[in-house]
């Protein structure tokens, strides 16, 4: 027994395979597109996952290098850069201005450190200087 489909029936599987495929395209280029976004997410993730480790690395850097140098060290940087010099600058100078120099950092140092705690350099000084300051 042989079949033999309608015109219609022909024109309707037709219209089914043909409606089929764009939906199977339609489909295809949504996944491609959404692979797509995938792929710029990640690596977007990428970018700033590698943002952060330089970010940190470079801040363990720089707690690195105060803890090595210590605060007095980074303090007298700090004043010299105020006075526009450079340890370089400094190893250049005579010995007598340097000394004056140095003088001056250690005087501006000790206000710094002082400042807020009610001991004035003189203050300083005499407890220093009494006798029971110079017991073990």
């Amino acid at each position: 027994m042989k079949v033999n489909p309608s015109r219609e029936s022909a024109v309707s599987l037709l219209d089914s395979a043909i409606s089929r495929d764009k939906f199977t395209a339609d489909f295809q280029s949504s996944l491609d597109t959404a692979r797509e976004n995938l792929a710029r997410q990640r690596k977007q993730q990428d970018i700033e996952a590698d943002a952060m480790h330089q970010a940190m690395s470079s801040a363990h850097q720089v707690l690195e290098d105060y803890i090595r140098k210590g605060p007095i060290a980074h303090l007298r940087e700090r004043l010299l850069e105020e006075m526009g010099l450079s340890e370089e600058d400094v190893a250049r100078m005579p010995p007598e201005q340097r000394e004056a120099l140095e003088q001056t950092l250690a005087a501006r140092i000790k206000e710094i450190l002082l400042a807020g705690t009610g001991i004035t350099p003189r203050k300083l000084q005499a407890q220093l200087m009494a006798p029971e300051a110079l017991k073990p």
